[in-house]
């Protein structure tokens, strides 16, 4: 018995918390509450083998944590209705009760940019399907302004910029404090 329980306490302490396994029946179910970060991968693609060892580096760092679940569905297996996964490996951010659409990660395939993405709620800009975009200020009309050069403009913020531009350097200041891959 003494040798069980020291076995438990030691190889307990170190066991790494991998992804949560989804499929196209338990997937609504388990995704309907929380934020969930999944991998939609191939068995037999070399991209995904790859990603593997980084994807549950992922699922280690937001083991324990309410805010984020982290997930992966064998998509040759498996189907969700509604999403087309059209490459391996595709991962996507979602909301919790289908709030939004998924928001589909397509940056590097590396344990910083994809801790970044999702402590910054899938908000690292810039892409097409973004569902955050930061609004476009209309260009001035030359007549609208007598500056003689761009730094005279005046800079108004809408408030719907001001709050995304608030979660973004929140986000980012989150980031900073990360534990360094070494520290994981």
């Amino acid at each position: 018995k003494a040798l069980v329980l020291l076995c438990v306490v030691f190889f307990g302490l170190n066991v790494i918390a991998a992804p949560i396994e989804l499929t196209g029946e338990n997937f609504e179910e388990q995704t309907k509450e929380g934020l969930w970060f999944v991998k939609f991968f191939a068995p037999w693609c070399g991209h995904c083998k790859k990603l593997m060892p980084v994807w549950d580096e992922v699922g280690e760092y937001f083991d324990g944590r309410d805010d984020h679940v982290v997930g992966k569905m064998d998509a040759t297996a498996n189907e969700v209705e509604g999403l087309k996964i059209e490459s391996f490996p595709t991962i996507y951010y979602f909301l919790p009760n289908g709030k939004s659409r998924p928001i589909k990660y397509t940056g590097k395939r590396e344990l910083e940019a994809l801790l970044v993405f999702a402590e910054g709620g899938g908000r690292d800009g810039g892409r097409p399907d973004h569902p955050f975009p930061v609004p476009a200020k209309p260009k001035p009309e030359p007549a609208d302004f007598e500056a003689e050069d761009e730094e005279d403009l005046p800079l108004e913020e809408t408030e719907e910029e001001k709050e995304i531009l608030a979660e973004a350097e929140q986000a980012a200041a989150e980031a900073e404090e990360m534990p360094a891959k070494e520290e994981l």
